[in-house]
């Protein structure tokens, strides 16, 4: 399963020991709070997600609801134009294949 197609039930960020604020996804909370907290990390926050979502999705998501902290949300819209980004590549190359296959099969 690709990246991008995975889906999370958690999303959240944590303030590394070096003070940036990261994005965080997780599909359990418990055990990948406790790993953050032993890289150092502090300010762990989730939210549950209303169902399973694509990192996007849960950003959007997270994004709608708004109360994020400065810190948090500049970190939200890096990680949106990230993933936008990704998924406009994503879309072109399959639409570049598509294409150059019907050119193949045309030429056949």
């Amino acid at each position: 399963m690709l990246t991008q197609d995975k889906k999370f039930l958690y999303i959240g960020h944590s303030t590394m020991p070096d003070g940036t604020v990261k994005v965080r996804f997780a599909n359990d909370m418990v055990n990948r709070s406790k790993t953050l907290q032993k890289r150092g990390n502090d300010n762990i926050d989730y939210v549950n997600l209303p169902n399973p979502m694509t990192k996007l999705e849960a950003l959007l998501y997270l994004k709608s609801r708004g109360n994020l902290g400065a810190d948090v949300s500049f970190a939200v819209d890096l990680k949106i134009a990230e993933k936008t980004r990704q998924a406009k590549k994503k879309a072109m190359t399959v639409t570049a294949t598509s294409i150059k296959n019907k050119n193949t099969e045309e030429a056949i």
